[in-house]
């Protein structure tokens, strides 16, 4: 048996000791570095305040938080870009082209320069300037990533700004016409004939980003089922999609399946959401969409 064999079979753990990776160099960042190099000094460096204060708000988009010392965390990530500078409308070029992007979170991120590891525990940094895509909304209540410890190196973040897409027409889903409208969902009464129009619901909760057209798929599921079985009148002709928020932070995509088209009328999208306890549940993102086919108007 050789020497590093027996090596090995005395002190298993030696030879996971040392990474390849360990110590080596990173990517360095765009962003401004302060001339303290501690997590405290970068918190505390007003250039980086600064570009967030400052940043324009893009076209099409809202601003939700501004200058957060945390990045966003909750469903639907879609993946990081990292930027040359502090550039509001590059990111939002990246979220409008990207499908399914509903926000983006701009911000500064202090980075290890090399890999922190036992030979280098606390390396000097580098300031990561970047664009995070979501595909769901953002609020304050979603920057919570205060950063985190990578051995000696504290990461950190400053200068976040969240910015939520601001749609003027939903998005089109083939065969049904759409209107967005806002943070409101459907509370329908009855028909003319006094019946009721609610057929059921479906929730997306696996993470995915919001798709109108999963309501679709949903709608035409359940028309086939209940005509198979039941022989019934809950056809689905109309369905309202939004994304339910529980104390500011995304929970689910809604679909609420109807056999009657309503209108987008203050009575009708009247619903803002409800206390549950001390859970604030509100809606975010809400459209309606109508089949073109088959509207379902009640003969009254």
């Amino acid at each position: 048996m050789g020497e590093g064999a027996l090596s090995d079979i005395i002190n298993p753990s030696a030879k996971f000791l040392k990474r390849d990776w360990d110590c080596s160099d990173q990517a360095l960042g765009s962003g401004p570095v302060p001339s303290s190099d501690s997590p405290e000094a970068f918190l505390a460096f007003s250039e980086l305040s600064d570009a967030a204060n400052s940043a324009k708000t893009p076209e099409g988009y809202m601003n939700v938080f501004q200058n957060k010392k945390a990045s966003s965390q909750t469903s639907s990530y879609m993946g990081y870009f990292s930027l040359s500078t502090y550039d509001t409308e590059a990111c939002a070029a990246k979220c409008s082209t990207t499908t399914g992007c509903l926000s983006f979170n701009i911000l500064f991120e202090r980075d290890p320069q090399k890999v922190p590891a036992t030979a280098c525990p606390n390396p000097a940094s580098t300031t990561v300037i970047k664009c995070v895509l979501w595909g769901t909304v953002l609020s304050p209540e979603t920057a919570t990533n205060d950063g985190q410890w990578r051995n000696d190196f504290h990461v950190v973040i400053a200068g976040s700004n969240g910015y939520v897409r601001n749609p003027s027409v939903p998005k089109s889903v083939p065969g049904y016409t759409g209107t967005f409208v806002g943070t409101k969902a459907v509370n329908a009464p009855s028909d003319c004939n006094g019946r009721n129009t609610y057929i059921t619901y479906k929730e997306f909760s696996d993470g995915a980003p919001f798709d109108p057209s999963r309501c679709a798929t949903a709608c035409e599921a359940e028309t086939q089922f209940n005509i198979d079985h039941f022989n019934s009148r809950s056809i689905c002709r109309f369905f309202n999609t939004y994304i339910l928020m529980k104390n500011g932070v995304p929970q689910a995509q809604i679909c609420s399946m109807y056999n009657t088209t309503w209108a987008n009328t203050p009575d009708i999208i009247s619903n803002e959401g409800q206390w549950r306890g001390d859970d604030h549940y509100r809606i975010a993102y809400s459209e309606i969409y109508s089949n073109d086919a088959d509207p379902g108007k009640p003969i009254c």
